[in-house]
Order: structure tokens, then C-alpha cells, then sequence
């Protein structure tokens, strides 16, 4: 938008100061009956709700001490996560998942692997045919 065009609210006139308020009114109002509307909706929803676990998932529930709002949002999480990828992310983590951690994990592994081949190779503690059998080392 260009500055010059922009007239501050004080410097306009009595009726167009209240024809901006009214509209800003009428979209204050439809806003508040759209929040009011969905709040309703999520409170039936909720509800309702013991009808949208599956009968399987219910005893698991039970046991874990879970809610039926914490089932829900485990359920909209894990259907969200199918189409999101930040959603998929934070459910990894949930799950004690982390695909950069694993291969972080895996990289020092072999690591001290190929270290401890190389100060046994130094040593002369290899023949050359136990290189080809680097399991006992990366497993050690």
C-alpha cells in the first residue's frame, strides 16, 4: 500500500469514522458467532467422543490413563502427520524417534570402529584377514 493514501482515523470525517465502526462491528460479531460455533462444535465432538475410539484402542486407553481428548489428539496427530511433514516430525519425537540422532548415532558407532582397526592394524595386532571381518570389532 502506498503511505500517501493512508488518512488516519482522527483526521476523517464523523461519518466515515462511524461507517468504518460498523463494519468493523458486523465482522467483530460474525467472528465471535464463528468461535461460538466451532467451540460448540469441538464440545460435541468431545462429548461424544467415547463413540469415536475404536472399542480396541479403548481397554489401552484405560490403562495408560488416557482421556478421551488425549486419544483425540493423538488421532487427529497421527492423521495430520500423514500429509504434514512438521507434524510427522513432532511425532517422531513423541515416539523417542529421531532419524538424525539414529544416523548420528550409527556414524560414532562405526567410528570407533575404524579407530579400533586402525590401532589394532597399527599394533600389528590384525592380519589382513581379519580386516574383511570388521563385525567382531564394530560389535565389541
Amino acid at each position: 500500500m502506498n503511505d500517501d493514501n493512508l488518512i488516519p482515523f482522527d483526521e476523517r470525517t464523523k461519518s466515515e469514522q462511524r461507517e468504518i465502526a460498523k463494519k468493523g462491528g458486523r465482522r467483530s460479531g460474525e467472528a465471535r458467532r464463528r468461535r461460538r460455533a466451532m467451540k460448540d462444535m469441538l464440545n460435541t465432538i468431545l462429548l461424544s467422543a467415547p463413540t469415536c475410539i475404536p472399542e480396541e484402542l479403548q481397554p489401552a486407553a484405560e490403562r495408560m490413563n488416557l482421556d478421551t481428548n488425549d486419544m483425540l489428539y493423538a488421532a487427529s496427530l497421527f492423521n495430520r502427520a500423514l500429509t504434514d511433514i512438521q507434524a510427522a516430525k513432532y511425532m517422531d519425537e513423541l515416539l523417542g524417534r529421531n532419524p538424525t540422532l539414529e544416523l548420528k548415532r550409527e556414524d560414532t558407532r562405526l567410528n570407533r570402529a575404524r579407530f579400533t582397526l586402525d590401532k589394532q592394524k597399527a599394533l600389528g595386532r590384525v592380519e589382513f584377514d581379519d580386516i574383511f571381518k570388521p563385525d567382531d570389532l564394530i560389535t565389541g
